[in-house]
């Protein structure tokens, strides 16, 4: 199996958030409906880690390095 690319990882976020956004009744019909709904995910995977036992905020920092590891693989590719 090959390595997903980022651009597989932004089409897999964005089914999620037309699922969040049913869900929720948000619509990203604009940039800033899907601004919305991605802080909304986010926040509410950080309740969901908390609710679990998890540190949220840790999960948070971890997101945000492999983020960046990824965006700097592809740079450099």
């Amino acid at each position: 199996m090959t390595e997903p690319t980022n651009d597989d990882r932004a089409r897999w976020a964005m089914e999620a958030g037309k699922v969040f956004g049913g869900l929720t009744g948000l619509r990203h019909t604009e940039s800033d409906d899907l601004s919305c709904i991605i802080q909304d995910l986010i926040t509410d995977l950080m309740h969901l880690a908390r609710k679990r036992g998890m540190d949220a905020e840790q999960l948070l920092e971890w997101g945000v390095g492999n983020y960046r590891i990824e965006v700097e693989e592809e740079e450099d590719e």
